[in-house]
């Protein structure tokens, strides 16, 4: 993905420009070319209302050109959804592009050109190159390198992904970037994050939690949790086989979390970040927790377990916990938590909650403009009744069907200090199928919309 992308203040002669034009830019263009080249594209020309790619050959017949007519040069997907149709070789985005323009295009045309391929015996090589000048570099990789690593971590097969490695990728992430790094297992989980502990201590690779951190603690402190089961298998209460088929990305919001701490740590923003990856599997032994068990969490609320497949929530509670002993100035966690949010607004759009409304606003609007959707639901107080317990404080699981979105969050909330800000985003981090800039496999989600609010929140 990122050799997509080759930063050179001169581009080769021999790269092909790409003129990106709206519709009513295209009769100036042609004036400007000879008549041979203004009757071929006029003969070709299927719609003049519609976006359309063509390929301009040179008097050898050869292409030399590429006319991309957009309906929005703010598209990100714009030269993404055309690659496909262009030749091998270098090219060059032409003058009368805005620099953010051209950024959104190019990193369209980086997602389109990832691809996941380490167990393979023959890889593709990368057979098509975009040159920027090399102004764009820092801005352009530190998203690039995001998505790539968000990308890679989700698409790892579960037998490799197991919780010891998701906490090992994350310790060497933090220390790439000079964050502190504690690891907690064994005895340590058992006795500090029982939820973690309950959670995974199924599985033959025991749960750690991870906690980086990085930044002055007299600076405003930003918390990002994400939840990172390596597999889900339902537990005890077990998914049927569809259902587990793509549970490899249970550790989608793990990670979302560590893409963007690495991305923000790359700004080097005036914060202090803690970082929070509960890494468990899912797994059916002997030894799994069962439905009706109850166990007392980390702050002392003790949760009955109404279905163990409603496990991620569970040790997303611990970790906020762990992280809300002081306050932060803001809370995020990731977690691909709930069906139900998936069915109330699709696989493509994240929804969001968030117990203060100006965050709630700021995400809307700013998700608007980073072409990046997020949907907020209510964090609508009444279900809480629908996590009641007649043994003890709350169940892990609604006693509805309905709203299971919503009371996933009500339950995580339970956990919070309330004066912190706080966004809880439940995403599915995957296509199940490829688009232009959309492989197959695991997906950013949200992650631009949140960093951009993060630098904006901190600034004011």
């Amino acid at each position: 993905m990122q050799d997509a992308i080759r930063f050179l203040d001169q581009a080769p002669d021999t790269a092909l420009p790409i003129h990106v034009l709206l519709q009513e830019e295209l009769d100036t263009f042609l004036a400007q070319q000879d008549s041979t080249l203004q009757l071929y594209v006029q003969s070709i020309r299927q719609d003049k209302n519609h976006a359309a790619c063509y390929l301009l050959p040179g008097a050898k017949g050869k292409v030399e050109q590429v006319l991309l007519l957009v309906e929005s040069k703010e598209d990100r997907f714009a030269l993404a959804k055309n690659v496909a149709l262009m030749p091998e070789g270098q090219y060059v985005l032409e003058a009368g592009l805005e620099d953010s323009q051209i950024e959104s295009l190019a990193l369209g045309f980086a997602m389109e050109a990832y691809r996941f391929d380490p167990y393979k015996k023959e890889s593709k090589p990368q057979n098509k190159q975009l040159i920027l000048a090399a102004r764009f570099q820092e801005a352009l990789l530190h998203q690039i390198q995001a998505v790539a690593l968000l990308r890679d971590l989700i698409n790892t097969p579960p037998n490799i992904m197991q919780p010891s490695y998701l906490a090992n990728c994350a310790k060497k992430l933090g220390q790439s970037h000079g964050a502190t790094c504690t690891i907690y297992k064994g005895q340590d989980i058992e006795e500090d994050f029982p939820l973690v502990h309950a959670v995974g201590k199924g599985s033959n690779d025991g749960p750690q939690v991870v906690h980086l951190q990085k930044g002055d603690p007299s600076l405003p402190r930003l918390v990002i949790i994400g939840k990172g089961v390596t597999f889900d298998t339902g537990g005890l209460d077990i998914k049927h086989a569809q259902g587990m088929l793509l549970m490899k990305k249970d550790m989608g919001g793990a990670a979302h979390a560590l893409a963007l701490a690495g991305w923000l740590w790359q700004q080097n923003l005036p914060l202090c970040i803690d970082v929070w990856i509960p890494c468990v599997e899912n797994a059916i032994s002997s030894n799994a927790f069962r439905p009706s068990d109850i166990i007392r969490s980390r702050k002392g609320i003790s949760v009955e377990i109404g279905n163990t497949d409603a496990e991620g929530r569970l040790i997303l509670a611990d970790c906020i916990t762990a992280a809300t002993t002081k306050a932060p100035d803001l809370m995020i966690d990731f977690a691909t938590l709930t069906g139900a949010a998936r069915v109330a607004l699709g696989p493509e759009v994240p929804a969001y909650f968030s117990n203060k409304q100006d965050l709630v606003e700021r995400i809307m609007h700013t998700a608007k403009d980073c072409q990046d959707p997020l949907w907020p639901l209510p964090l609508h107080q009444p279900y809480k009744k629908l996590l009641h317990s007649d043994h003890a404080d709350i169940n892990n699981c609604g006693s509805s069907g309905l709203g299971g979105a919503i009371t996933a969050a009500l339950f995580l909330e339970e956990f919070m200090v309330q004066s912190c800000p706080w966004v809880h985003i439940d995403l599915m981090a995957y296509n199940t199928k490829s688009s232009p800039g959309h492989p197959l496999g695991g997906e950013a989600m949200g992650l631009w919309t949140m960093a951009k609010v993060i630098a904006d929140y901190f600034k004011e």
